[in-house]
């Protein structure tokens, strides 16, 4: 049995604890693997999972940190800050599992607290959607969350499994469908458009032709596609599947999706036909080595930390037309009670035609306390930190953006 630390979600208040868990960290040290192996096992992912893409076009690169200009700054930005260290309950962040926005709010979902928070433009509390619990309208682990653009429509996948789809209702949400979408050990990411949610996993039964599965806002279910990693180890195969990103852009009805451990950003019609592929040629996922134990048991080992390893990879929207891609490179990674140094890189790619281009990095970071930037439209820029305790920040994004 491949221990839980090996895929746990990875994102936001996880995020970059789960920088740690899911992307740098193995899920036993390196000495511990070398016992437990009887052989050096296979490398993933395998070439055959890794689409090949030679078209120019298609294939993204980093610039050098001497020719590459620095991409977020907050340092003299004029924003709101949201969240305090003490205080209230509803004035502290909790834990954050997933943020988005919508073209007039901010929200988040907080698993410690049991809720959905939405924050205007300023940082205000608007209100909070649900409260711990099992039953309609409560979460007992709201774990991603999408909107629509014109925020009427909300939907929270809860404990992995559980969708719950909201409707505005004045200044608040009120509760319309409950369906739950294929498990696979634990729920991957979830997007609304057009009164449909595309949800990200693996059928445990198999039944599902796909890794995104498209319902109707009321649960019904529609198609599924993407294509499902090769491998003859099942358990594997269900490991990796949720252990990426989705996007949906309503305004061209493309759903943007990216493995974790694939450097292959991919574009989708909302029906499911394959538009293009970008490749992140310097994105280098860590290893996971599947082997089998002494006793002859299989098992799946993530590689250790080592200089050059990539991690953090984020799905943002970026315009009504683009895609924001991002991902850290570690430099520098000496004990797992130090904090990695790295650099940031950010892409843009057009939603349409899949051509991108670099827009810019934050070299030489400490990638646990610089903030991150989690959401973006025309006008204001969105991060969060965690250090010396979590927030988020409102900035216009042209004081904070190149």
């Amino acid at each position: 049995m491949v221990p839980m630390c090996c895929y746990l979600p990875k994102r936001y208040s996880g995020l970059y604890v789960l920088f740690l868990l899911m992307i740098f960290l193995s899920c036993s040290s390196q000495k511990d693997h070398d016992e437990e192996q009887s052989d050096s096992g296979v490398l993933h992912p395998t070439e055959e999972n890794i689409p090949v893409i030679t078209d120019s076009r298609f294939l993204l690169h980093e610039e050098k940190p001497a020719e590459a200009k620095p991409f977020l700054d907050i340092s003299g930005g004029n924003g709101h800050l949201i969240g305090i260290m003490e205080g209230p309950s509803a004035e502290m962040i909790g834990d954050i599992a997933d943020v988005t926005i919508s073209k007039e709010a901010l929200y988040y979902a907080d698993s410690e607290y049991g809720e959905v928070r939405i924050y205007d433009q300023f940082g205000s509390l608007m209100s909070t959607v649900g409260s711990p619990g099992p039953g309609p309208g409560e979460f007992q682990q709201p774990y991603k969350l999408s909107v629509t653009d014109d925020g009427e429509i909300l939907a929270v996948l809860d404990q992995g499994t559980r969708v719950q789809v909201f409707r505005q209702q004045d200044s608040t949400y009120t509760l319309g469908y409950t369906f739950r979408v294929p498990d696979s050990f634990y729920g991957g990411d979830i997007c609304v458009m057009n009164d449909h949610v595309y949800t990200l996993g693996l059928s445990v039964s198999e039944e599902l032709d796909g890794i995104i599965h498209k319902y109707t806002i009321s649960g019904e279910y529609v198609t599924s596609f993407g294509a499902i990693y090769k491998t003859s180890f099942e358990l594997l195969r269900r490991m990796l599947a949720p252990e990426g990103s989705l996007g949906c852009n309503e305004k061209h009805s493309v759903v943007g999706h990216v493995n974790d451990n694939i450097p292959v950003l991919t574009g989708y019609t909302d029906t499911g036909s394959l538009m293009w592929q970008v490749k992140f040629a310097d994105l280098n996922p860590a290893k996971i080595e599947e082997g089998v134990t002494s006793e002859g048991a299989p098992s799946v080992t993530r590689r250790e930390p080592k200089k050059g390893d990539s991690g953090g990879i984020l799905l943002l929207s970026n315009t009504e037309d683009s895609f924001l891609f991002t991902y850290d490179t570690i430099f520098d990674f000496d004990s797992l009670t130090e904090a990695p140094s790295g650099t940031r890189h950010y892409f843009n790619v057009d939603v349409q035609t899949g051509q991108g281009s670099y827009l810019g990095q934050n070299a030489d970071i400490d990638l646990y306390e610089y903030p991150i930037l989690v959401a973006l439209d025309a006008e204001r820029a969105y991060t969060m930190a965690f250090n010396p305790f979590p927030q988020f920040g409102i900035y216009p994004r042209k004081e904070v953006l190149p």
